[in-house]
């Protein structure tokens, strides 16, 4: 389970940091572009990411110690997560593509 919540974490500190450094730079090159939005959708993903984390531990501790834990995990999280990942890189590829033509 503290695994799982350190892996969480590495996650969402991973996101928030790609996202900030994309902001910057697109603050230092580009003001009024749209790649600063995908920064900080990046950093406010790790931190979702970093709640789903805390939430999951926190339950999955709880059913440790009532003896309910069962194989199945839960996945709403990390479809969240994921899903949510996919979309931004999806359509900052999207951008950068149309930017390019």
């Amino acid at each position: 389970n503290r695994r799982t919540l350190l892996a969480w974490g590495r996650t969402g500190a991973s996101l928030i940091g790609f996202g900030l450094v994309i902001e910057r730079v697109a603050a230092e090159t580009n003001p009024i572009g749209v790649s600063g939005v995908f920064g900080v959708a990046l950093a406010a993903l790790g931190c979702i990411a970093l709640v789903v984390g805390m939430v999951d531990f926190i339950r999955t501790r709880r059913d440790i110690a009532e003896g309910k834990l069962t194989t199945a995990a839960s996945v709403g999280g990390y479809v969240v997560v994921a899903g949510a990942s996919l979309v931004l890189a999806g359509a900052f590829i999207a951008y950068v593509v149309q930017r390019l033509i």
